[in-house]
């Protein structure tokens, strides 16, 4: 087993500075502004591992010293993985009687353990099997279809557990911009076919900005998919500018409602968050789901890059945080995961 680096926090002028220490989790507090008059506090933490709750604890009696900074251990213990690690200290004054709280916090802060890395995973989950023809390819399961133009490159119908997320051409494309003049035209397509994993591939020129398109689809027998995209500029050669970096996807209209893991807009540090499909915010999302009433529907999880999804009826619009448009000429790329959501599925159940 893979050790887990220990941490030492220090909480310092209201500001938290992150450092390799010894053997326990420790935070380094001192009494400067707003604990100057404070110098016995009692400290609750927790840990949350993308935005939920994991684990959590309560120091009731702690004294600070007024000339060093004082070490605290919290037994926090870092999970492995690729999932964004928070810790949240809540500092509050004790009662001298019983060291529970008394009155309001004084205040908060959270702690960036560990950034968030994305989720790349297409485990093999059963078995696949695929056809060629009519320059149609489609690969089947027990649990999906995934279908495809050969002529165009396009995913013409995506269905899982009997729900159809893509059911034409225009269903899942890449947001070009201008939209009338930047025509992909496909040069290849190619597939890599497996009993349990298929990979498909295609390659568009965009001679209007002097670019390549690349696309690749991967795809287990449980429906889940790893989308990537990415655009080469030509060294050669100097466009003004480049096309907005996305994909639409029109989505089912029954899928209405929307649960996510993101900045919400008032806030900086993210968080879990419900809303419907019109208000969803546009903040930068570490992964999101649309579900309707049966909470059906589909969870999409962004890479290290996160995403930004903006919505319009059911349209929705995948795109990696730009910091402006039109975009500096050269290469960019993103990937983003594609799950089913179950109702009876134990993930779902925890993050909805």
């Amino acid at each position: 087993m893979r050790q887990l680096l220990p941490y030492a926090l220090m909480i310092c002028c209201g500001l938290p500075l992150l450092a390799h220490a010894g053997p326990d989790t420790t935070i380094y507090i001192t009494r400067d502004t707003p604990l100057a008059r404070t110098p016995v506090i009692r400290l609750e933490w927790q840990l949350l591992v993308n935005g939920m709750p994991s684990q959590k604890g309560v120091l009731p009696v702690v004294t600070l010293s007024a000339r060093h900074p004082t070490p605290v251990n919290v037994p926090a213990k870092w999970p492995a993985g690729n999932d964004e690690l928070t810790l949240r200290l809540i500092f509050r004054r004790p009662s001298p009687a019983t060291g529970r709280a008394r009155g309001n916090p004084l205040f908060t802060r959270q702690i960036l353990v560990r950034p968030w890395k994305g989720d790349y995973a297409i485990p093999p989950t059963g078995d696949l099997s695929f056809t060629d023809s009519n320059d149609i390819f489609t690969i089947t399961s027990a649990n999906a279809i995934f279908r495809f133009d050969k002529q165009t490159g396009w995913l013409l119908h995506y269905e899982v557990n009997h729900l159809v997320l893509v059911d034409d051409s225009a269903g899942l494309r890449p947001s070009l911009w201008p939209a009338d003049s930047t025509v992909p035209h496909l040069q290849l397509f190619s597939t890599s076919t497996g009993s349990q994993l298929v990979i498909v591939r295609s390659e568009y020129t965009l001679p209007e900005v002097s670019c390549l398109l690349h696309m690749s689809y991967t795809m287990n027998a449980s429906g889940e998919m790893l989308v990537g995209q990415s655009l080469e500029a030509d060294s050669t050669r100097q466009s003004p500018a480049l096309p907005s970096f996305g994909m639409n996807w029109t989505l089912p209209a029954r899928l209405d409602s929307v649960a996510g893991y993101g900045p919400p807009a008032d806030s900086s540090w993210p968080d879990i968050f419900h809303a419907s499909v019109a208000t969803t915010p546009t903040t930068p999302i570490r992964w999101m789901a649309f579900y309707g009433g049966d909470k059906k529907g589909i969870r999409i999880t962004a890479d290290s890059n996160f995403l930004v999804l903006r919505t319009s009826a059911n349209r929705l619009e995948l795109q990696r945080p730009m910091p402006h448009y039109p975009l500096p000429y050269g290469n960019y790329q993103y990937c983003y995961k594609v799950s089913p959501v179950l109702p009876a599925s134990p993930r779902v159940a925890k993050r909805f």
